[in-house]
């Protein structure tokens, strides 16, 4: 029984092993990973990480009119807030929930126009974050406009957003 029990543990160390020993592929690149289109500098990052953690913090304290002033639109390639009408609506429709918690879960960032801040929402009292119990997700899409970013919701019909994995 111990011989078979070593045989097994050795033919799992010898699979492991061959694993390691493969040579990376010189060849082109998986051909479905798309070569990055933005160069963004650690600047970029923490301005935009900044502007999503606010956001979070509001929709977590469940004040949307903070939430909503934070918000964007692109419009004729220029970046506008929100109008009063709306805020108003935005926050109208969220009030019909009471937020627990949220946080930010996918962080991507693609082109100026299409990236994707995937937020997970509590929207139960006894909902389980780590196993989404009880929780929806919605997403932000920050715009680069002038070398500053923009919050503006994600809107697959919006200008310059595309379906990342459609066309690939």
């Amino acid at each position: 029984m111990m011989k078979k029990y070593l045989s097994l543990v050795a033919l799992c160390l010898l699979l492991l092993a061959s694993c390691g020993d493969k040579k990376k592929e010189t060849g082109p690149q998986n051909q479905y990973l798309r070569p990055v289109t933005l160069d963004l500098s650690s600047k970029d990052t923490v301005q935009i990480r900044q502007l999503v953690d606010n956001y979070v913090q509001a929709f977590s304290d469940n004040n949307f009119e903070a939430a909503s002033q934070m918000l964007y639109r692109v419009e004729n390639d220029s970046i506008k807030p929100l109008t009063n009408k709306e805020r108003e609506d935005f926050v109208k429709a969220m009030k019909h929930f009471t937020i627990y918690a949220c946080e930010l879960s996918e962080f991507t960032i693609r082109t100026e126009k299409n990236n994707e801040m995937k937020l997970k929402v509590q929207i139960i009292e006894n909902g389980d974050m780590e196993n989404n119990i009880g929780v929806t997700h919605f997403s932000l899409n920050p715009v680069l406009k002038d070398g500053t970013w923009y919050l503006t919701v994600r809107d697959k019909d919006a200008e310059g957003v595309e379906n990342y994995y459609e066309n690939n």
